[in-house]
């Protein structure tokens, strides 16, 4: 079982003699045991896994625009950085996750939707030629709002983290808008960021000064050094304080 709630982590050992060997392994999770059955024999019975793991790769970089540049390095990390967006993707559409989102890393922690991040993504993943991905990034995200207003600060599978870290994730779904047009997808986002603001001027804006205040240490500036000029115990996970922030006023806006 892993560290974070809703992970489990599986671990087997094999102990093979010098020599040749070949053999497959295949694994398949689903609530519904009949569809286990079928992906994990649809699995094992697939003597080319290489070849169905490359073409899956090509079908999806086929999806985004080519990228070419006279510097190598930028070339390389326009790629990579697509890459980690697929190997970052989910689409079971069921428990917290109706939508195809995109989590933010790979490790136990970060293999979560966070709110911080899908804005980010969103803009990214708004070049493919389906808009699948960014949307749902979006909504998935919607779909686990509190009725506060607030977003969740992580969604996991099963469990919802506190409540949300800055974001700017309206903007984003403007700006997915505007490469793959879609009204009704603005019109049901209105009223979510709409509760959204308001709570950002309830929770956030306590003085009514229009400035926008950090409570948590980790929320996207990751135990910035300024928290602990004011507030020595900041670096404690579990502290709270309030910091008007440049960064979260100008995601507010």
């Amino acid at each position: 079982k892993g560290e974070v709630p809703g992970k489990i982590t599986f671990a087997f050992q094999y102990d093979l003699a010098p020599g040749d060997h070949k053999f497959n392994v295949g694994m398949s999770m689903n609530k519904d045991r009949e569809e286990v059955v079928n992906l994990l024999v649809s699995a094992i019975r697939n003597r080319n896994p290489v070849d169905r793991n490359r073409s899956s790769w090509h079908t999806y970089f086929d999806l985004a625009p080519a990228f070419e540049c006279s510097d190598p390095y930028f070339q390389r990390i326009y790629y990579y950085r697509l890459y980690g967006l697929k190997l970052c993707s989910i689409t079971i559409r069921d428990y917290n996750y109706p939508e195809p989102i995109t989590v933010e890393g790979t490790g136990d922690w970060f293999r979560d939707q966070v709110t911080y991040s899908v804005a980010a993504q969103t803009l990214e993943l708004r070049w493919l030629r389906n808009p699948e991905r960014a949307y749902g990034n979006i909504f998935g995200m919607i779909a686990n709002q509190f009725p506060s207003g607030a977003f969740p600060g992580k969604v996991g599978p099963n469990y919802l983290f506190r409540e949300n870290y800055p974001h700017f994730m309206a903007l984003a779904l403007l700006e997915t808008h505007k490469v793959h047009p879609d009204r009704e997808k603005l019109r049901r986002s209105l009223e979510p960021f709409e509760n959204n603001l308001k709570w950002w001027d309830e929770e956030r804006d306590v003085d009514g000064d229009h400035l926008y205040e950090a409570i948590y240490p980790y929320e996207g500036q990751e135990f910035s050094p300024r928290y602990n000029a004011f507030y020595p115990e900041a670096g404690d996970r579990e502290f709270t304080f309030r910091i008007e922030t440049l960064e979260h006023t100008c995601y507010a806006y």
